[in-house]
């Protein structure tokens, strides 16, 4: 993946938590952008109008609240647990 032109991958957040990978359509909404959102990315083969968010919470209990407020937000994600040897474990 690469960064959508114009936009930075955040590293000021604290280490562990979860992260979710958000999958965006072309079909869907693409301005909704959570407050903790890291990087916004494109593929680098395949479709290049999808796009990639990576967004972290404290806790799954911080994603349960927020999915319970944007139950709208359309496409699919991932919950993410980084390795033990990730520079975002």
């Amino acid at each position: 993946m690469k960064l959508v032109p114009d936009t930075v991958f955040k590293t000021d957040v604290d280490k562990g938590g979860v992260y979710e990978l958000q999958t965006i359509t072309p079909s869907t909404d693409h301005d909704h952008h959570p407050r903790n959102i890291l990087g916004r990315f494109h593929g680098i083969l395949g479709s290049l109008n999808t796009e990639y968010k990576l967004i972290h919470y404290p806790d799954i209990n911080q994603i349960v609240q927020d999915k319970r407020l944007n139950r709208d937000i359309p496409g699919s994600s991932r919950l993410l647990q980084p390795c033990s040897f990730s520079p975002l474990g």
